[in-house]
């Protein structure tokens, strides 16, 4: 991937504004594999990520902070072409199988957080708070399904279940954020 970014330093450096961007190409082949009853295929990612974000220096120790961002994670390759029989310890000759779901999309997020940093006079003691909302879009879950009637493996084995993955339309995660930093040496150079 490629990456850029660039700040611009405003109001004698009180305001800050940072902006990026991430470019991704991700090139995959699954090639088509007996036992794990997939057919060949080829895929593409072209992903762009742009970020944005700003810091206000209120005062010599207290500044807010906000910042909207993108994100991307490519599907994982067994949740796409993986198969498993997997047995019932309980059950002999039982399994329940987990097979990929060839039309996984990528999840997808867009991140927003606000939040403020309070120092000492010194700066030798951070405190930074945030709170946080990330949206996901196309996230990979779990399905399962039973079965209707008897179903066997090539092997013979009797199938209880089929575990596969699909994207679930959106999911959210809000939350704070907090840290807590302290220079012990006197130094600036060192923490």
């Amino acid at each position: 991937g490629l990456f850029a970014q660039g700040n611009l330093m405003m109001m004698d450096n009180k305001l800050i504004i940072s902006s990026g961007v991430r470019f991704d190409l991700m090139n995959y082949k699954i090639l088509e594999t007996t036992f794990f009853n997939n057919k060949e295929r080829k895929a593409d990612n072209q992903v762009f990520s742009p970020s944005i974000g700003a810091k206000y220096r209120i005062t010599n120790n207290l500044a807010i902070r906000a910042s909207v961002s993108k994100g991307y994670s490519p599907a994982n390759i067994y949740s796409i072409a993986g198969y498993t029989e997997q047995a019932d310890y309980y059950k002999a000759k039982h399994v329940g199988i987990i097979q990929g779901n060839p039309d996984l999309k990528n999840m997808e997020s867009t991140t927003s957080e606000i939040g403020f940093i309070l120092t000492d006079r010194k700066e030798r003691i951070r405190f930074e708070m945030a709170y946080f909302s990330t949206v996901y879009k196309n996230n990979a879950i779990e399905k399962m399904t039973f079965p209707t009637g008897i179903k066997l493996t090539a092997t013979g084995d009797t199938i209880d279940s089929y575990t596969s993955y699909v994207n679930a339309k959106q999911s959210m995660i809000n939350g704070m954020e907090t840290s807590l930093s302290a220079r012990l040496s006197e130094n600036k150079n060192y923490i």
